[in-house]
């Protein structure tokens, strides 16, 4: 066994012998080791001691976004069990090689309470937290009801702040709030009538008590303030975002698909293959697609009805991926679709990094904001024409995707957007 000693507390590490052949990177706190993969870049048991040296003396708290715990051997044989599952997680750190950018120092902590989406597709709030760490230096420790951890960490570890992201949350983020003193702010980021559907009437109840007992409550799209009923006074607007680091230059730029859908499984799915035969018998030009985001077992399926529907050189599918190599795919289309009708979603702001325009499939009273780059259709007929348009326009075209880019550059960023959310949340806290 090696030990360190850190914050005057004593933690044994045995490194060497049970865990050489995975590739690791930890984080010593009082009372546990974070662990985080790195793929590679990081992670030998010469490297891993060395890392340990240099952190020994570090005082502030330190995360690692999205790591994992390992607290004693069941949690590392948990790990060593799911480990090919983790080695792909959201955010690739390859290209970061300087302790400082592995162990992000961090200066307030807030607790985001929410029913985290089973998606294969990067989460806005797993983007946002990402982004509090790197340009905010504000960790987010997430906590679902439902979960593994303990319910008393709600009660016992340290936070400078709380939101609660889902209805029921909002009522158990104001009684944390109370009985710690801690200031607690709302987040809806979705129309709760389509998520939130385990009680409609107990939904209705608790968004009617609680939606507005928050210091300031925050909302991603204008028409969600009204469905929420949302005090004005308390509103503030805090849209998603993409990372400016993904800008693009279109300059130079090769496309190898016409269009991109980043988002899983498609409900309308006949409507949108009849969409691309009717390309194909009308304009004579067989349109084609990345579609990302899609498990193993949804791949099957689709892969099957494309092969009978003939559509194979028109649709190609790739599963869920890491965040940092969807935006590499994303910059080989040309036109980002939004297909959930639920008034737009995070990768619209994806696409718009890279300068793809967007089309959104809307329904009404959920149309979402009007954003630059972004053309609402109502349903696949007025989809077929705007792609048309965007294909054969080159002037059309570019406007929309400048427009993309400085929208990002000028405010749709998630330096900006974390700024935001950390000046409302402490200078709220401090009024």
């Amino acid at each position: 066994f090696n030990s360190y000693k850190l914050k005057d507390k004593l933690i044994k590490v045995s490194f060497k012998d049970k865990c050489k052949k995975i590739p690791l990177t930890p984080i010593i706190t009082p009372n546990s080791i974070l662990i985080r993969y790195f793929r590679g870049s990081f992670g030998s048991p010469e490297k891993i001691n060395e890392f340990l040296e240099k952190i020994e003396n570090i005082k502030e708290r330190i995360i690692i976004p999205l790591a994992c715990f390992i607290r004693d051997e069941n949690d590392l044989s948990n790990f060593e069990n799911t480990y090919r599952k983790t080695k792909d997680d959201l955010f690739d750190f390859n290209e970061l090689n300087q302790l400082e950018k592995y162990a992000i120092k961090t200066n307030k902590t807030i607790l985001l309470i929410n029913q985290l989406p089973k998606s294969p597709i990067p989460s806005r709030y797993e983007k946002l937290a990402f982004a509090l760490a790197k340009y905010q230096k504000t960790a987010i420790a997430k906590y679902s009801i439902g979960s593994s951890r303990p319910l008393r960490l709600l009660f016992n570890a340290k936070y400078d702040a709380i939101i609660a992201g889902d209805i029921i949350d909002f009522a158990l983020g104001y009684v944390i709030s109370k009985l710690r003193r801690i200031p607690n702010f709302n987040d809806v980021r979705d129309p709760y009538l389509d998520f939130f559907t385990r009680s409609l009437k107990l939904n209705k109840l608790l968004l009617r008590i609680f939606i507005n007992k928050a210091k300031k409550v925050f909302y991603a799209y204008e028409y969600l303030k009204h469905e929420y009923q949302i005090d004005k006074n308390k509103a503030v607007y805090l849209p998603n975002g993409a990372f400016l680091e993904w800008l693009s230059q279109l300059n130079d730029r090769k496309y190898n698909y016409d269009l991109c859908y980043a988002g899983g499984f498609i409900s309308n799915l006949n409507d949108f293959f009849v969409l691309i035969k009717n390309f194909h018998k009308e304009l004579n030009y067989k349109i084609s697609m990345l579609w990302i985001g899609l498990n193993k077992e949804q791949k099957i399926k689709i892969q099957k009805i494309i092969e009978e529907e003939g559509m194979n050189e028109s649709i190609k599918i790739i599963e869920a991926i890491p965040h940092s190599q969807l935006r590499y795919y994303i910059s080989k289309c040309k036109i980002g679709l939004s297909l959930k009708t639920i008034g737009g979603g995070g990768k619209e702001f994806d696409y718009a990094a890279l300068g793809l325009p967007c089309i959104r499939l809307i329904k009404k009273g959920r149309e979402g904001d009007d954003l630059p780059w972004v053309i609402k259709v109502s349903n696949f007929e007025e989809m077929k024409q705007v792609i048309k348009r965007l294909l054969q326009d080159d002037n059309y075209y570019k406007d929309l995707s400048l427009k993309a880019i400085e929208s990002i550059k000028n405010f749709f960023n998630l330096n900006k957007i974390s700024k935001i959310l950390v000046e409302e949340i402490f200078l709220c806290n401090v009024t």
